[in-house]
């Protein structure tokens, strides 16, 4: 089962990260923008529900998952730094990620 899910999303030219935790019915919004409340999350709830289920689907993984019911909430910078360098580990040892074996390699791991 998966536990969470990273997104990108660019939205109004600012780049944020959702951080789907489906265990704990919350979205963590990493930005470094304040978290605005009213209409703009509920469109970005809607969208980002049927991405979820479209990336889920593309992979067979067969949840039905609707992120507005999900607590949105933006970390404190601790959790958010905490975020974003397990976001770049978890980037760089990638399988997928064609140019891992250099990195890992002049990092001498």
């Amino acid at each position: 089962m998966i536990m969470q899910m990273f997104i990108p999303v660019c939205e109004n030219n600012h780049w944020h990260m959702h951080v789907v935790n489906f265990a704990a019915g919350r979205v963590e919004i990493l930005s470094s923008l304040p978290l605005r409340r009213g209409n703009s999350i509920s469109a970005a709830t809607r969208r980002l529900s049927m991405a979820i289920n479209k990336a889920l689907h593309a992979y067979a993984i067969h949840m039905d998952v609707d992120v507005s019911t999900f607590e949105h909430v933006q970390p404190h910078l601790d959790k958010l730094n905490m975020y974003r360098l397990r976001l770049v580990v978890e980037l760089v040892l990638n399988e997928r990620n064609n140019v891992r074996d250099k990195i890992m390699a002049s990092c001498h791991l």
